[in-house]
């Protein structure tokens, strides 16, 4: 599902505190004219260019412009105001594009939402603190539960979430995935490959600005589950409900900002 926050509350903040204070000067200024001031703003500056007609208007609309401009572009840099942040949660608009090891399930399918783990309800509680973003995202995979045959022996599922940036690359400000999987995933954006990361322990954190582009991205999630004949669990082993032993998932946000 995709989620869009608007910064609104940032909107021309500064802009308007240079207006208010540009109107506020100019209050001053009028005050001490009528009190017949010597240090009045406004007749200082008119002295100083001997100008006492529009020309000192047309300076000081100049000025503004001037200081709108720079504003905007210190705002390119850092992204103080007038931006967006659009989100990319892992629900059930990820498709399932199909698994190498798995080869009779169906391609192209959206994604379900997992049936979650003990273990990964206890670390999101912990990792929702610190990275908020998360908080919308679900665990998915590509049902509710796999097979116990599947947890016994493991396998490769591949996911693919398309976003699309409908403006030009320059305004983006910052754009970043924040991620938990079971038990391993390797990250491509677009032809960027980025190194596998393992576990739901910690939450893993890519900086993808660079590998963004104007149009489409398809980013793909190559979700491993370790196999659990392995284990040597006699628990498991004698399980009936293997695959909630040794279940797999991906949960994940795309984030991105952008100057409007």
């Amino acid at each position: 599902m995709r989620k869009l926050i608007a910064d609104r509350s940032r909107d021309y903040k500064f802009l308007i505190g240079i207006f208010v204070g540009l109107l506020g000067i100019i209050g001053i200024d009028y005050l001490l004219v009528s009190l017949k001031s010597t240090f009045s703003l406004l007749s200082w500056i008119n002295n100083f260019f001997i100008l006492k007609s529009g020309v000192s208007i047309l300076i000081l609309s100049i000025l503004i412009i001037y200081i709108i401009i720079l504003l905007l572009k210190i705002n390119k840099k850092i992204g103080l105001l007038l931006q967006e942040t659009h989100m990319f949660v892992s629900d059930e608009e990820t498709t399932f594009i199909g698994s190498p090891d798995h080869t009779r399930l169906p391609a192209g399918t959206k994604a379900a939402v997992a049936e979650s783990h003990p273990n990964w309800i206890n670390f999101d509680r912990l990792h929702c603190i610190f990275y908020k973003e998360l908080q919308n995202a679900k665990w998915i995979a590509d049902r509710k539960n796999i097979t116990n045959e599947e947890a016994l022996s493991g396998g490769q599922y591949n996911f693919e979430r398309e976003i699309n940036v409908s403006f030009k690359k320059e305004r983006l400000l910052s754009a970043h995935i924040v991620l938990l999987v079971d038990d391993f995933c390797e990250l491509i954006v677009n032809d960027h490959k980025f190194e596998e990361v393992k576990g739901y322990e910690n939450v893993h954190f890519f900086d993808i600005l660079k590998d963004l582009k104007e149009g489409s991205n398809k980013i793909r999630f190559i979700v491993k589950n370790l196999a659990g004949k392995e284990w040597k669990n006699d628990e498991f082993q004698q399980s009936q409900i293997k695959f909630r032993y040794n279940p797999y998932g991906v949960k994940f946000c795309v984030v991105f900002k952008y100057y409007r």
